[in-house]
This record gives C-alpha cells, structure tokens and sequence, in this order.
C-alpha cells in the first residue's frame, strides 16, 4: 500500500509577490516575508501585511534602502507601526535637495545632536 502525498501543481508554485525598485544603482527586491522577518523592529508577529506593504511602497517611491538603514518599520503593541526615515539618507541626499528641504534637514541634524 503506496501513500502518496502531492500537492497540487497550482499550489507547489506559488509565488510571494515581491517589489523590485533601483536605489543609487543597486538593485533592492523586498517581500512581505523579508520585511517582517529582517527589517521590521519591535513585534514582528504584530506587523500586519497593510503595514508591511506600506513600508514597501515608502522604500520604493522615495528611494530609500531599507538594509542600509535609511528606512525603520518599528511596531509596538496595538499601535499603528512607525515608518522612520534614517538621518543618514537626509545627509547623503542633501546635495540634491531644495533649498527648503536642505533647512529642514539641517534643523533636524541640529535638534538630533541636541538631544544626545
């Protein structure tokens, strides 16, 4: 008596759906699993897949590489996860900035160094 256990074929070659985007020339692919178990801090397991796909999007559409900590997801508790830009991407990207944009950065690297 053979048992055979198979999935169906649908089913074996289901794919993550994942997001590939161009940052400085590097090629970043991320995926809902990737994000919650490499880059999200705090409760992983509370992440939900809205929050995660918000995270996706904002490394995307602004440019940002999440391995090189330009970009948090943090969550906590029941509260609504925290996407946090890195202070290094405001220093690194502030020679392409307006000049707008490059007074703010440089108020918020002050008001971070006071804080320390």
């Amino acid at each position: 008596m053979a048992v055979s256990n198979r999935l169906p074929q649908n089913q074996a070659a289901k794919k993550e759906p994942s997001a590939s985007f161009s940052v400085n020339g590097m090629e970043v692919t991320l995926t809902p699993s990737l994000v919650r178990n490499y880059l999200v801090s705090g409760d992983k397991d509370r992440v939900t897949m809205q929050e995660v796909a918000m995270f996706i999007n904002l490394c995307k559409f602004s440019g940002l590489n999440p391995w090189l900590k330009e970009a948090y997801c943090i969550k906590y508790g029941n509260e609504p996860a925290t996407m946090v830009v890195g202070k290094t991407h405001c220093v690194h990207s502030s020679a392409t900035c307006t000049l707008t944009l490059r007074a703010h950065c440089k108020w918020e690297l002050q008001r971070f160094v006071r804080t320390i």
